[in-house]
């Protein structure tokens, strides 16, 4: 009778150790699970701005070739009727 009730006691006592152990684990892996959300959260946040600010380059660089282009053109008729003004008063 005596052995048992030890025996009972030291069980319960493991089951008390392990059920704590678990709950540290199990503590320990929401706050990684929760830092690594964070993490990634903001690993998105910066992909998404700088992504963003590439978009924005795009465009500034395309509205400036744009730009260019029709000066080029203009230039090019601008110089196609001075020429044709020369001719004509020549």
């Amino acid at each position: 009778m005596q052995i048992d009730m030890e025996v009972k006691q030291q069980e319960m006592a493991l089951d008390q150790q392990r059920m704590e152990q678990l709950m540290a684990l199990q503590q320990q892996a929401a706050q990684q699970k929760a830092a690594l959300e964070q993490q990634a959260m903001q690993l998105t946040m910066e992909y998404q701005q700088k992504k963003a600010e590439e978009e924005m380059q795009k465009q500034q660089f395309e509205m400036e070739k744009k730009q260019q282009e029709m000066q080029m053109k203009m230039q090019v008729s601008g110089s196609q009727e001075s020429q044709n003004t020369i001719v004509v008063h020549g």
